[in-house]
């Protein structure tokens, strides 16, 4: 999910959701072999401790800004991006909160990729 704010310089600020499987079947295979649950899942060192038990998604929370005049090429698009910060939940509706609170939108407010300037790679 994806939301776009359009600021007065006429840049963008980017706030994007994106769901990530945790612990499925082919995961714990990898676990049992010896695979460390932080190589399969790096999202867990931003999060900072183990997801819930039951948890079956991380969401990971990514924003950042972009200058106008980069928007039109894919390439220097993700080169010039600013204040770029990542956040991960183990629930939804904390990513939700978290949204809601640190930059005052929420669920309605997000679109689907192909509903964005976002540039697709």
């Amino acid at each position: 999910m994806f939301y776009e704010e359009i600021l007065p310089d006429g840049g963008s600020k980017y706030v994007i959701v994106r769901a990530v499987r945790y612990m499925d079947e082919r995961a714990r295979e990898l676990i049992e072999e010896g695979v460390s649950v932080e190589d399969l899942y790096p999202e867990i060192e931003v999060f900072g401790r183990m997801p819930r038990r039951d948890a079956l998604w991380l969401y990971k929370v990514e924003s950042f800004t972009v200058e106008r005049q980069y928007h039109e090429d894919q390439e220097v698009f993700s080169d010039h991006s600013e204040n770029y910060a990542y956040h991960v939940f183990d629930d939804y509706y904390d990513a939700m909160d978290f949204c809601r609170e640190r930059h005052g939108i929420s669920q309605g407010d997000f679109r689907k990729k192909w509903e964005t300037n976002y540039p697709d790679f």
